[in-house]
């Protein structure tokens, strides 16, 4: 079978796929060939757009500044985008089709995610979904750090899937306590201060 490109009397370009049948007789002898043709052409320009689609949703993926990663049933990772791999330390080869929760999540969050899971992949809602939360992850050393997560439901053909965007929140995090330590310093010198005026006017009465 091979495929090629005619025009039709309309002047349209059509796409028709060839299948040629050889027709054989007695002992086996070529008698003739049959050949049917197919007019492919919505075909090929279905299979175009969802390649296209496709590829504008690898792009946007991969470029993205923030961790990607979605989630099937039962529980197991089928996306894991360029950032997801520089903050998490682990390749893509690594975590497709394993469990995510044991990859990322800190031992003490994990009962209440499995439990978070089911319910999600049961009814497509829970605790976390259509939210954005603070908390820690693990990183492919062990060391533990803050993030950003946002978790969404989408249904692909009766299945619920969870896509979770991650953002590295560590220096913003550091930005925060530099500045809360700062305050407590000031509020510390505040009080010192105020302090010693009292002294100060106790001696002179």
């Amino acid at each position: 079978s091979f495929e090629n490109l005619v025009v039709n009397k309309y002047g349209e370009e059509r796409v028709i796929s060839w299948r040629n049948t050889v027709l054989t007789g007695r002992e086996r002898r070529i008698i003739g060939t049959l050949s049917s043709g197919e007019d492919i052409t919505e075909k090929k320009q279905v299979e175009e757009v969802i390649k296209e689609s496709e590829e504008r949703y690898r792009t946007t993926t991969e470029t993205a500044a923030d961790a990607i990663i979605c989630m099937k049933p039962p529980g197991v990772i089928y996306l894991w985008n360029r950032k997801a791999k520089e903050m998490f330390g682990y390749s893509a080869d690594e975590v497709i089709g394993k469990d995510l929760h044991i990859l990322i999540t800190p031992g003490r969050y994990r009962e209440k995610a499995y439990e978070g899971v089911k319910m999600f992949f049961e009814t497509g809602t829970g605790p976390m979904i259509d939210k954005t939360i603070e908390i820690e992850a693990i990183r492919k050393d062990g060391s533990e750090f803050p993030v950003e997560l946002s978790v969404s439901g989408m249904n692909i053909i009766g299945n619920w899937h969870a896509v979770g965007i991650i953002r590295d929140i560590t220096e913003r995090k550091n930005a925060e306590n530099s500045i809360k330590k700062q305050m407590d310093e000031l509020l510390r010198f505040h009080k010192a201060t105020i302090q010693r005026e009292f002294m100060v006017k106790e001696l002179k009465d």
